[in-house]
């Protein structure tokens, strides 16, 4: 028996709205993780930046994502004279793992200058919580992102 087009597309209507809170939920999240790691780089940059050098703009970013559907989420423009760090986020779907392979990545932000970037990865596991991971993008050595480990990424950034 041949499926017609308005049963099919009821079936996916059904299949789409009976599934809305989990995706608003799963958006929302990530949303609040993206802020976070954002509050957590202003806090770095302030606490470097005493001669007041550095200009931070928020920025919005749209997303359409398969799973989770359309969303925005915050993003960051730093500025050191006429040079310029976008940190930006790039996904929450994201495939693979970072470090021990059995931890699956759940979030990508990524920042960039020029050609240079660093790829910043979100770990989650009942063990650790929530945790991010810094990866250079020219090599792909991977570290605990720290303020140490955000800095001298910040620093080649700006060079």
């Amino acid at each position: 028996m041949t499926i017609t087009l308005k049963d099919f597309l009821s079936q996916e209507a059904d299949r789409w709205f009976a599934q809305a809170e989990q995706r608003q939920a799963k958006r929302d999240e990530w949303v609040a993780a993206v802020r976070r790691l954002l509050d957590q780089i202003r806090a770095w940059l302030r606490e470097a930046d005493t001669t007041g050098v550095l200009r931070i703009t928020e920025q919005t970013h749209t997303f359409h994502e398969g799973g989770i559907g359309h969303y925005e989420a915050p993003g960051l423009s730093v500025r050191l004279r006429d040079r310029e760090v976008q940190i930006a986020p790039g996904a929450r779907n994201t495939v693979g793992s970072v470090g021990d392979p059995s931890f699956r990545t759940q979030g990508l932000v990524v920042m960039t200058a020029g050609d240079l970037k660093y790829l910043l990865y979100r770990l989650l596991d009942e063990r650790h919580g929530e945790r991010w991971r810094i990866v250079n993008d020219s090599d792909y050595s991977t570290d605990l992102l720290d303020k140490d480990s955000f800095e001298a990424a910040l620093v080649r950034l700006f060079s």
